[in-house]
């Protein structure tokens, strides 16, 4: 029944496969990833994913898709540093009491020059992950002001004369991370 009702969304997925493509390699961690919807679809794209979540049934629906799965608190990761080649956090951080120990783990985990992005849910948000989410649904897990947090606000707002001069510069260096 949760399946049902939670499939992997194309209106998140095709931002989710933009926010991934500048990965070095594909091996991703899917934190609170739940029942594995998102990373199944993602399997498809030659990505390894591996669904970490607190819940041992969610899990058990992700094992049986085929995913490699791990019992983890996403404040609390039981991976080594520099593990995973992207991360991702996908309408969960409202779960979380401290969301931003768990964007901090999924930054730890990541490889040098990988990709780590997040969506949120207003959805029962607790006041810290509220704040965390502002108003942008896909961020990176950054400080990347949430005005330029897709490629193509980036460019945009890097040379828009109605931006402070602090936000051009974050813009313009998130849009040339994201085309190199």
């Amino acid at each position: 029944a949760y399946d049902s009702t939670r499939a992997a969304s194309p209106s998140v997925l095709e931002p989710l496969r933009l926010a991934l493509a500048g990965a070095p390699l594909r091996e991703l961690l899917d934190i609170g990833g739940g029942t594995g919807n998102y990373a199944l679809a993602l399997v498809e794209e030659e990505w390894k994913p591996v669904v970490a979540d607190r819940s041992a049934q969610m899990l058990a629906h992700a094992a049986a898709k085929g995913l490699d799965t791990v019992r983890a608190d996403a404040t609390e990761l039981p991976f080594a540093d520099e593990s995973f080649d992207a991360a991702m956090l996908v309408s969960m951080l409202h779960h979380v009491d401290a969301p931003e120990r768990a964007l901090a783990e999924a930054r730890r985990v990541l490889r040098p020059g990988g990709s780590c992005w997040r969506s949120c849910t207003e959805r029962g948000a607790s006041p810290s992950s509220s704040q965390i989410c502002a108003t942008a649904r896909w961020r990176r897990c950054s400080a990347t002001p949430s005005c330029c947090s897709t490629p193509s606000a980036a460019r945009r707002r890097a040379t828009s004369s109605a931006c402070s001069a602090t936000i051009r510069r974050s813009c313009a260096k998130a849009w040339h991370a994201w085309s190199a």
